[in-house]
């Protein structure tokens, strides 16, 4: 049954003492390249750290998942990130990322974003809704998002 499926992976997102949850984001360098920023690299040694804090979950793209949650499987649970924009569309989020490919890879949710006030917004609330129907009948968690651009 899927609902069962999607109240299991709640209780894995949600903190059963404070009823909420803490979630760090790694996903960075798929929209910004990874270079330029400090404190993230080497990527591994980040997340291992956030990690050993203990929050929630924490979301990352499948590439970062794929790389460096090996060793943490079981231990937080992974919100899948499966849109990002990229410099040259700065309002336009883009899904690369799919609801069965989160669930191979054992996430407890999917991310999806938007960013509103752009051109692409229409597109994109479609495929968020489009997404967020798929996670509903497979009963994954959606974490949709969006960012307001002037």
């Amino acid at each position: 049954m899927a609902m069962l499926g999607k109240e299991v992976r709640m209780r894995r997102l949600v903190n059963p003492v404070s009823n909420k949850m803490m979630a760090i984001t790694v996903d960075h360098a798929i929209s910004r390249g990874i270079a330029p920023m400090t404190g993230i690299q080497p990527i591994q040694s980040a997340i291992d750290r956030i990690i050993a804090g203990g929050p929630d979950a924490i979301t990352m793209t499948k590439g970062i998942a794929e790389r460096c949650m090996y060793q943490h499987a079981g231990q937080v649970s992974l919100l899948l990130k499966c849109s990002s924009y990229a410099p040259v569309h700065p309002t336009k989020d883009a899904v690369f990322g799919s609801v069965d490919e989160a669930i191979r890879m054992g996430a407890d949710a999917v991310s999806v974003g938007a960013m509103t006030l752009g051109d692409f917004q229409d597109i994109q609330f479609a495929e968020i809704g489009r997404i967020a129907e798929e996670c509903m009948a497979k009963g994954m968690p959606a974490k949709p998002w969006r960012i307001i651009c002037a």
